[in-house]
């Protein structure tokens, strides 16, 4: 962390304002291998897209089954990413990582071995399709909230900048890599070569640190003035589990930092509940 002493006035003297040293999140080893697993997994994500599409086109020439795959893909973000998120939240999001992992290997290996007993048909696309799908929405959160756990809050923004870099550089060269080996070597030994680097990140999520014990939680308050507020933040401070409390009246909000191995939702809601 360096500092930059900030120009003062004789009213106003000078500040020392800290900055970061760029890619700062890439100092920690654990998250060195997190950028470089995390773009190869999402690059094996995209060639998988890649030659899948091609080879439906191929086999049924269906303009109605490519619409299936997108719908397939994006509808269970659209519906299921909070859910996934509040997993996440709760369990160990490595567990969740290894979950989604395996469903993404599963479903290569279900490609690879229909294209080539040349046995695929429409239904089988579909489930493959939407078994996909629903891995990506339980990999998304649980990746992201790794981050965390990894370089922790002070390099958390740089970890999240260089963790959108990461995928965006998977995003871009899976169609090139795909189309490549399609050309080259292909297109069964591609599926194999995504179960690799999928294998690959499945060893270094499963490698990383136990997940911090801490989590954030968010609740909606009824109106309430300032006493009330003060008196419901103590009474939740003497709640197990709960390690930090900050409430505000005026948005009708309380956060709370809590354990989530000691932590009474139950009792926290039922005191909010009573307006304290």
């Amino acid at each position: 962390m360096s500092h930059k002493a900030g120009g003062g006035t004789p009213d106003r003297p000078a500040v020392a304002v800290l900055t970061q040293p760029s890619f700062a999140a890439l100092r920690h080893r654990g998250f060195r291998a997190y950028f470089a697993t995390s773009a190869l997994a999402m690059m094996a994500d995209n060639v998988e897209h890649v030659i899948s599409y091609w080879v439906m086109f191929e086999k049924f020439h269906s303009a109605a089954l490519g619409g299936v795959a997108v719908l397939t893909h994006w509808l269970p973000f659209l519906f299921f990413s909070v859910y996934s998120g509040a997993l996440a939240d709760r369990f160990d999001s490595r567990r969740l990582i290894q979950i989604s992992m395996l469903m993404f290997i599963t479903v290569s290996l279900g490609w690879g071995l229909l294209f080539l007993a040349d046995t695929i048909e429409v239904w089988h696309a579909v489930v493959l399709l939407s078994v996909h799908g629903l891995a990506g929405v339980l990999w998304g959160p649980a990746s992201q909230l790794l981050i965390h756990d990894i370089v922790g809050r002070e390099q958390l923004q740089s970890a999240v900048r260089l963790n959108a870099t990461s995928r965006s550089l998977g995003i871009l060269a899976a169609p090139a890599v795909g189309g490549a080996l399609m050309q080259f070597v292909g297109g069964d030994a591609v599926f194999v070569f995504g179960i690799v680097l999928l294998l690959v990140w499945l060893a270094v999520a499963s490698g990383m640190q136990p997940p911090a014990p801490v989590r954030t939680r968010l609740y909606h308050l009824p109106e309430m003035d300032d006493a009330a507020a003060v008196e419901l933040r103590q009474r939740l401070a003497q709640l197990p589990g709960v390690r930090e409390v900050m409430v505000v009246a005026a948005e009708n909000m309380a956060c709370l930092k809590v354990d989530r191995h000691g932590f009474d939702e139950a009792a926290v809601e039922q005191l909010i509940a009573k307006g304290a």
